[in-house]
């Protein structure tokens, strides 16, 4: 109820936003926080943790290609981290794309 007031309270704020969407993956409402994640990268394009989250949620809500083109663009803004590349990998194993 925190983060969903915090939302409602600070509509631009994309940093509620994201926080919102960890919650929601936590329980696995994925369409919930796909929704809310998608409007934090919105907000803030530049933020990787963000992209890395929503091509997380893109890919455990069966989009491959939405979420490799996240993870790229994750990578791109953070290339020192691994969960992008882990993204990826994965994805690629799912295609069995090797």
């Amino acid at each position: 109820p925190f983060l969903r007031r915090a939302v409602e309270l600070l509509p631009a704020d994309a940093r509620s936003r994201y926080e919102l969407a960890r919650v929601l993956h936590a329980l696995a409402d994925y369409p919930a926080g796909l929704a809310a994640v998608r409007e934090a990268v919105r907000l803030n394009p530049a933020d990787p943790e963000a992209r890395t989250y929503l091509a997380d949620f893109l890919r455990l809500t069966g989009d491959g290609p939405g979420s490799d083109a996240e993870a790229r663009a994750a990578a791109r803004l953070a290339p020192n981290d691994s969960r992008p590349f882990s993204i990826l990998a994965d994805n690629a194993r799912v295609r069995q794309d090797w």
